[in-house]
């Protein structure tokens, strides 16, 4: 019996499409991809060859939101054993984990994928047209005709879009599956895909290890006639077999007219167990041990010589060993289990899914459906009705009729008899707004009434199951609920994503370097008690691994000749849930497990618990010399959260380059900028977005605690997104940040707010960029009509020779932005007979090429000081690098913005000395440092710059900050450190595992100042959830902290495993 499984995943994307992925035995030819041995003119065929390993443990994901990709680390998928993609729906949520992720397996060896879902061609082939002739056109089909057909929006665009602009020198083909009249597989819409149709209505013949070699009599099989074709046609949407004895069906949720690509599916995984095999019948049939036992274990009948045995007649000499009469009836054999996928906008369009699924309530046949549901080990299961049986009478038998398990005598006619059916698992993927809007605010209110309602009008037993405990799912308990035992087990993607972050590695580590500097890491302390609590945290829901198969499956039954149960023989040994390897100690008495090696969800508490005495120690020495006090820091932070000291802050949600890590994110930050209107009594604030990669709106949440209020102020405040180059680990995130603008918005005029409506949000960015959003998004109408109002954006062509790119909304932004600002007033004290200051805008931004692929940009801002500030200059200038080779190009442009006036005329004033002024300077450089030192050719080959080459570049333009950026994910943790920042040890720190430390002499505080005169004073790293106030770059309090995050990494170090594992423990 296969070992299935569903594991829900995790993202931190506010009110994101919940996702799941199984992970078990397939074998269906369909997913298998052109290079490797398939069927182009079969259905859904099946391998007849022995199971090998990697039919085993494949992953199936059911959606995959932003984060899928970081979050596989986390939970120990293997992501290089990934076959295929589900969704429910095609909404940004559910699928922008997607491209990310495919980019992952590839690097990893995959070089097929498979992808089902809503699409705007599915039309055509659910009007049953497509026929053989048809597929051979489809297969001839001329290149005017691809282009026509990539119009559509959906899935298929999506797959073509990803095909042309990122995967156009990879070597990977994409396949996407449709329901059709006849298998037929033919190109796509870009010259690596294909479309395979999948026979859905085909009828087919019953299994041949299946029963005795007669059909089921006419009143168990329904005709063949136009109305069944026409009802099965317009629920179903796929029906694929994964293995012997496991199967996919997807079915149609949404109801009413609505476009193709907007559907909505649910999915049903089927798992219809065979008899378990009996060694002690094949013994007695006389077949040797060996590999002739795997090949009946496979359901395949085998050759035995030698002469008879007790069991057997006659004296001949080769027998043939049929692999029914060596199986031994289970609780599995007689069920079809099934756990689903639910999704929907409409409670009313999930109950008439669910009923027209497994059918209304019991009618008729009482009596015999209580007699059989005595006899089973699911007193609630129930008779397989609704489309369900229809679909299995035409489709698989076998999976609608028990298995037999013993061998028909010559002559004897058996009528098989139907399996009853038991809802195991339930996975709802909506997003916590649908239930909140239903709950009237409260979720999980919300959560027990759709239940109720979507499974009103099922089958008592399925209802009852169902309904009997809807908090059976893991969320905020000590340990895992149990499995199988109780009840249907709900799993609420919405509720486990309100209360864990799917990151916890990451959440750990934030808590860590807020334990050293709170007020740069700030965190959500809910009280001072939490501070003292060392307990450890409750189980991560995401790390449980729920068995599609109850333990009770494998229980045996012995039978009578009529294949009635007589009774069950419980096994010695019954596990209720797997978690990798991790045992589990079930107890029988009371149904509670205790599970051991699962990841904990780490608290503030318990993280920093982690840390040794020792580190704590030299941390709270290091928080009295410089005079500041976590908590105090942090209380100041929540409390005044738009007090920005300084003018402003830098904040960063991703410092990671290409793929995330579990410590860094892929890029993304954000500058918050103070400047006084005259309209505002109080400074306001102006956000500029810099890059946005996958996953950030989620970083962002976590930023402000999943705050709607701060999360609101913050895209009121929002002024322009700039995009610095087409790589996917840059914009990936940006259609989210839209999607999360528009809703809260939408829901700050729902709540009758007076507030002023903003003005569309500009976004700065490649051509590549915004074609990307166009082509994927802006085809459909759900968003093409809003994203043509509420986005403008600003591009600059790759096919553009020039050294400024021409951005009419920027420049006129700036204007805009400058008219609204109160200039600072003069310093008396300060002689302003030069002019340096008083032609110059107090708002002005250019955007350059510089040498990078993919299209890259930098941005030079100049923004204002506010009235208030003590600061002498009116205005000052930021740096975003972008990704980028230290060029000349950046330097010279960078000088010529600093010295430039107003009317663009250089400055050529002289002091009293005689000599020119010099430059005013970037006042923060944020620039990238993805290579170490020892990286040189790889910085160049990669077109990146090193740590040492970004310090330079900084020292040449001027910059009074440096603030460094994108690092390789080679450094997790600290980037590549040169031997003056790691105080003389060993370069290659961060890539080794060390034992346990000596005590050491002397504490940081004491050496804080030598450290000091070693590096430079004005430069720090950038990590995740960082927020650099300009008062705390001012006054030197960032360069402090440098040796104290090595001494971090050497805390990291000394623990001989990683931060993941320790939380297991």
């Amino acid at each position: 019996m296969s070992v299935d499984y569903i594991q829900t995943v995790g993202t931190d994307v506010p009110n994101s499409c919940g996702s799941c992925c199984f992970t078990g035995f397939v074998q269906s030819d369909v997913l298998h991809g052109p290079s490797e041995p398939m069927s182009l003119d079969g259905g859904d065929e099946l391998h007849v060859a022995a199971s090998t390993g990697k039919n085993e443990n494949q992953l199936l994901f059911f959606n995959c939101p932003e984060g899928a990709q970081r979050f596989s680390a986390e939970a120990g998928l293997r992501l290089v054993r990934t076959r295929g993609f589900f969704f429910t729906r095609w909404t940004p949520s559910a699928v922008m984990g997607m491209p990310g992720l495919l980019f992952t397996i590839n690097d990893a060896g995959v070089k097929h994928a498979n992808f089902f879902g809503p699409d705007a061609g599915m039309a055509a082939v659910e009007s049953h047209e497509c026929d053989r002739v048809c597929a051979e056109e489809c297969m001839n089909s001329t290149t005017a005709d691809t282009a026509n057909s990539g119009s559509v929006a959906g899935l298929g665009r999506m797959l073509s879009v990803l095909g042309e602009h990122y995967f156009l020198h990879r070597t990977m083909t994409f396949q996407q599956l449709r329901a059709g009249s006849e298998g037929c597989l033919r190109k796509g819409l870009s010259s690596f895909g294909f479309v395979r149709d999948i026979p859905l209505l085909q009828h087919q013949q019953a299994d041949t290890h299946f029963c005795s070699g007669t059909e089921p009599d006419a009143t168990q099989v329904l005709p063949c006639d136009a109305h069944c074709d026409a009802l099965l046609s317009s629920f179903f949407v796929l029906a694929l077999q994964l293995s012997p004895t496991s199967a996919l069906v997807g079915f149609n949720i949404s109801s009413g007219s609505v476009e193709e690509s907007e559907r909505i599916f649910g999915y049903a995984l089927l798992h219809a167990p065979k008899g378990a095999f009996d060694p002690k019948r094949a013994k007695a049939h006389g077949v040797p041990p060996g590999p002739l036992y795997g090949q009946l274990k496979q359901g395949m009948g085998v050759w035995v010589d030698g002469p008879a045995t007790a069991v057997t007649a006659g004296d001949e000499v080769r027998r043939f060993i049929d692999p029914r009469s060596v199986r031994k009836a289970t609780v599995g054999s007689q069920h079809l289990y099934v756990s689903l996928v639910l999704d929907g906008d409409r409670i009313e369009d999930v109950a008439r899914a669910v009923e027209a699924l497994f059918g209304c309530d019991d009618v008729g046949g009482e009596e015999e459906v209580l007699q059989e549901r005595q006899s089973s080990a699911h007193h609630d299961a129930v008779r397989i009705c609704g489309n369900l049986r229809r679909l299995l009478c035409r489709w698989k038998p076998q999976f609608l009729y028990r298995d037999q398990c013993s061998q028909p005598k010559d002559g004897e006619n058996v009528t098989p008899k139907e399996r009853l059916l038991a809802l195991v698992h339930i996975v709802h993927v909506q997003n916590i707004e649908f239930f909140s809007s239903i709950g009237h605010g409260d979720h999980s209110l919300g959560q027990k009434v759709y239940a109720s309602a979507a499974f009103a009008r099922a089958p008592r037993g399925i209802r009852e199951n169902v309904l009997r405990d809807l908090t059976n799912y893991v969320c905020s308990s000590e340990e895992p609920a149990a499995v199988g035992n109780g009840g249907t087990k709900h799993h609420f993607c919405a509720d486990i994503q309100h209360s864990f972050s799917a990151f916890p590695t990451a959440l750990a580590h934030r808590y860590h370097l807020n334990s050293i500097a709170a007020a740069h890491f700030p965190v959500k302390h809910t009280s001072t008690g939490e501070m003292n609590d060392e307990k450890r945290g409750p189980v991560w829901p995401y790390a449980v691994k729920h068995p599609l198969l109850p333990s009770s499956a494998a229980m045996p039954i012995v039978e009578d000749g009529t294949g009635a149960a007589l009774s069950l023989t419980m096994p010695t040994h019954a596990t209720a849930s797997t978690a990798g390897k991790s045992k589990v100690d079930g107890k029988k008495d009371s149904g509670e497990e205790k599970a051991e090696g699962l990841l904990r969800y780490p608290s503030v508490a318990s993280a920093v618990a982690m840390l040794s005495e020792q580190f704590r120690a030299e941390a709270c020495a290091f928080h009295k010399f410089v005079g500041t006090s976590p908590n105090e820091v942090s209380v100041t932070f929540r409390q005044q959260q738009h007090k920005l000291d300084g003018g402003g802050a830098l904040s960063f949600l991703g410092t990671g380059s290409a793929i995330p890590s579990k410590y860094r994110n892929v890029s993304g930050a954000f500058v918050e900028l103070m400047y006084d209107s005259p309209r505002e009594a109080s400074p306001k604030r102006a956000v500029v977005v810099l890059d946005f990669g996958e996953g950030s709106a989620g970083q962002l949440a976590m930023l402000y605690c999943g705050d709607d209020e701060q999360l609101r102020c913050f895209v009121r405040d929002l002024v322009f997104v700039f995009i610095s180059h087409s790589h996917a680990d840059h914009h990936l995130g940006l259609m989210s940040l839209l999607e999360l603008r528009r809703r809260l918005l939408a829901s700050e005029g729902e709540a009758g707010c007076s507030c002023k409506k903003l003005d569309p949000l500009l976004v700065v960015c490649p051509q590549e960029v915004r074609l990307f959003i166009e082509e994927t998004w802006g085809q459909q109408n759900a968003y093409k009509q809003w994203l043509a109002k509420e986005v403008v954006f600003d591009v600059f062509s790759s096919q553009q020779n020039k050294d400024t790119a021409r951005l009419p909304h920027l420049d006129e932004l700036c204007r805009r932005l400058c008219c609204e600002t109160v200039p600072p007033l003069p310093d008396p004290m300060e002689s302003t007979a030069d002019g340096g200051e008083e032609g110059r805008p107090l708002w002005e931004a250019a955007v350059f090429p510089v040498d990078h692929p993919a299209n890259a940009h930098a941005l030079l801002l100049r923004f204002p000081t506010t009235p208030r500030s003590s600061v002498k200059e009116a205005s000052r200038v930021l740096l975003f690098s972008g990704d980028t080779r230290p060029c000349g190009h950046l330097v010279e442009r960078c000088r010529q913005f600093t010295t430039r006036t107003h009317g663009g005329a250089m400055e050529e004033s002289s002091s009293e000395g005689g000599k020119p002024h010099a430059p005013e300077g970037v006042y923060i450089c944020l620039h990238e440092a993805t290579f170490g030192d020892g990286c040189e050719d790889e910085a160049v080959r990669k077109c990146h710059s090193t740590l040492r080459e970004a310090l330079q570049v900084a020292d040449l333009i001027g910059a009074r900050h440096i603030v460094l950026n994108h690092f390789s994910q080679r450094y997790p943790k600290l980037p590549g450190l040169t031997r003056a920042q790691l105080g003389g040890k060993d370069v290659d720190l961060h890539c080794k595992r060390r034992g346990p430390r000596a005590p050491q002499s002397n504490t940081i505080g004491d050496n804080i100042v030598d450290e000091r005169q070693e590096v430079e004073r004005n430069m720090c790293f950038g990590f995740d959830f960082m927020r650099l106030t300009f008062a705390a770059l001012e006054n030197g309090e960032v360069s402090y902290l440098t040796p104290l995050f090595v001494q971090l990494l050497q805390e990291y170090e000394s623990w001989g495993v990683g931060t993941t594992k320790r939380l297991r423990e």
